[in-house]
């Protein structure tokens, strides 16, 4: 399988963000730590995740095959810790996209 899929673990920071008329269309998925049954940074909603994804597409993943962003550095931490490639996501307000 080649390309990417985009999910976004806990859709509520990316409404806040950039809105909510597009936010949901930005992505092939939406991974809730709520169904999971722990929060981040806990391994274990990581691991859910990694879990769910590959369900997802149907094929194994390598943990360094999922980029990770979050805007809390506790988050991306314990992302990088787990294996997946992480980043500490910014938004600059004042540089926001019209709605965010």
């Amino acid at each position: 399988m080649t390309g990417l899929a985009a999910y976004v673990f806990d859709l509520d920071g990316v409404v806040r963000d950039f809105g909510p008329g597009d936010a949901a269309r930005l992505f092939d998925a939406v991974l809730n730590s709520a169904d999971f049954g722990v929060a981040k940074p806990d391994v274990r909603a990581y691991a859910a995740a990694h879990a769910a994804i590959e369900v997802d597409l149907r094929r194994g993943l390598g943990r360094g095959e999922i980029w990770f962003t979050d805007d809390r550095a506790e988050n991306v931490a314990a992302a990088s810790e787990f294996g997946w490639q992480a980043q500490l996501f910014t938004l600059d307000r004042q540089q926001a996209p019209q709605g965010a």
